[in-house]
């Protein structure tokens, strides 16, 4: 699968990491993605803090 872009939100992994690395993934639509993370930030405390995200021919997938 292309990846067009991967960004990294955690010191842990680097973006060549989320890029390359096999990881649990979540597929939405970039609509989707701006309501998870519109909710996401009006949470004060947050369970799964996602590590990062990557743009795929297929959308875009969020790295928990």
């Amino acid at each position: 699968m292309k990846v067009y872009k991967a960004k990294s939100f955690t010191p842990e992994l680097t973006n060549t990491q989320i890029e390359t690395g096999c990881h649990t993934t979540r597929f939405i639509s970039f609509e989707g993605a701006i309501q998870l993370f519109r909710q996401k930030c009006n949470l004060m405390e947050l369970k799964d803090k996602p590590k990062g995200y990557r743009v795929t021919e297929q959308g875009i997938e969020i790295i928990y």
